[in-house]
């Protein structure tokens, strides 16, 4: 049995890069990521925003029935990683 579990990611992105319009380039591409990831199998809720400090930085909290959908995200283009 796996106990539920909240992944959180922070990461930084790409100067200019608008992940909240989802007609932008990069806003395309985030919600193909957010579309994948809510298709993984113990999915339950995503959240995501930017850091008010710092709006370069992104966090993406995954709650999910176990620890495992944030890994499938490493290889995103518009990562400043």
């Amino acid at each position: 049995m796996h106990l539920p579990a909240t992944e959180i990611a922070i990461f930084p992105v790409l100067s200019g890069a608008n992940l909240e319009d989802p007609n932008s380039p990069t806003g395309k591409v985030w919600h193909s990521v957010l579309d994948t990831v809510s298709s993984q199998q113990g999915f339950q809720r995503a959240y995501f925003g930017r850091e008010v400090e710092d709006q370069s930085m992104v966090q993406l909290l995954i709650g999910e029935l176990q620890m495992c959908i944030f890994h499938r995200l490493e290889h995103c283009s518009f990562l400043a990683m």
